[in-house]
């Protein structure tokens, strides 16, 4: 099912009003440069591997993506800018190894940097990451760290620990909670 203005998009399907697309799916609404993705709408580009975006560029290996820009490897983002390996993130900004934090600015592993700290630390795990087992090392440390202090988002819950979201009823530890 192919819409309107589809221009140079190979196995595209489902799409309309946007370009160089290549093996994804329900992409819409001038977005461009969109590889290997799902569910893209509304003036995105430099996509790839990435599900549930709108208006966002350059995001790998991402989900629930909105408002927000060069963005690797993570989940649940809003309105930020230059985060790898976070989750749960709002209005944020060159944050690495994060979760659950709004106005973040200068953040690896939710502990706080001054700029020029943070941009040192940061080149030395870029290089880290450039080797598979150095990858690999940082992927299980912030699996284990998520598991030890990721609180999940939730809609309509009751009687549990640690989450975030809204209708949240007789339930304790809740961050960014309404209701």
């Amino acid at each position: 099912m192919i819409y309107p203005s589809l221009e140079n998009s190979e196995y595209a399907s489902h799409s309309g009003w946007a370009k160089n697309l290549y093996l994804s799916f329900c992409i819409f609404q001038d977005c461009e440069d969109i590889f290997y993705s799902y569910r893209i709408l509304g003036q995105c580009t430099n996509m790839f591997n990435t599900v549930d975006a709108s208006e966002s560029s350059q995001t790998y290996s991402s989900r629930m993506v909105e408002s927000s820009h060069d963005i690797a490897f993570s989940s649940n983002i809003s309105h930020s800018n230059s985060l790898m390996f976070c989750y749960n993130m709002q209005s944020s900004s060159d944050c690495l190894f994060c979760c659950n934090l709004v106005n973040a600015k200068y953040k690896i592993w939710n502990k706080q940097y001054e700029k020029d700290e943070y941009e040192k630390v940061s080149h030395e795990m870029a290089e880290q990451i450039k080797t598979q087992l150095g990858f690999q090392q940082l992927e299980k440390k912030y699996q284990i760290f998520l598991n030890e202090n990721l609180i999940e988002p939730s809609l309509n819950i009751q009687n549990s620990e640690a989450i975030a979201g809204d209708n949240i009823y007789y339930s304790s530890n809740n961050i960014n909670s309404f209701k």
